[in-house]
């Protein structure tokens, strides 16, 4: 008797299994939900690096503020009291009124935050300043360089202390001269790196 070779496959089925075995299959490395998150991850990097590029953060320079009475500015006032507050000489050009300042009040880190609303449109040398705002000789020491010199309204902490108590009390400050992006901070935190090594 005659065999006949007869497959015990369908003709489609050994099709099929023939075009998969030819497909290309990449191993299944991680589960679908954790690719999912790996993409959300990626897209808040790219966010980030963006916003760090584009945001801008105040740039502030140290001062010193020394409260005085307004009639040492020939206006009268005498009941009143405002802040002359003194910065290094480069940063006049950098001065407006409007800008903000920042002054620490006590040790535990109160802030009064004030509007310039003047300022002085020379450097002041320190002898000229010490003879005109009739600086104490603790506040002489702290400015002993010509100076920028912006002013603020003062505004005393409690209501129940009368403002003559504070003339002549000095208080550090901060006033802001502009604004930078927010990753030119790396870049300065790269330089200096770089130049201590």
């Amino acid at each position: 008797m005659a065999h006949s070779k007869v497959s015990i496959f369908r003709v489609k089925a050994l099709q099929r299994y023939l075009t998969r075995r030819d497909e290309t299959v990449f191993p299944k490395l991680v589960p679908p939900r954790v690719f999912f998150f790996l993409w959300i991850m990626f897209s808040l990097l790219i966010i980030g690096c963006v916003l760090v590029v584009l945001a801008e953060v105040p740039v502030y320079v140290p001062a010193v503020a020394v409260v005085m009475e307004t009639k040492s500015l020939n206006n009268g006032n005498s009941g009143a009291a405002i802040m002359a507050v003194f910065l290094p000489a480069e940063k006049l050009s950098k001065l407006r009124a409007g800008q903000k300042v920042l002054v620490k009040l006590n040790k535990s880190g109160e802030l009064m935050i004030r509007p310039i609303f003047a300022v002085e449109p020379r450097i002041v040398s320190p002898k000229t300043f010490q003879n005109y705002f009739a600086l104490s000789s603790g506040v002489a020491v702290k400015i002993n360089e010509a100076k920028a010199i912006a002013f603020v309204t003062f505004q005393p902490a409690s209501n129940q202390i009368s403002v003559t108590n504070y003339i002549g009390s000095f208080y550090e400050a901060e006033v802001e001269i502009g604004s930078c992006r927010l990753i030119s901070f790396f870049n300065d935190c790269a330089t200096s790196l770089r130049d201590n090594k």
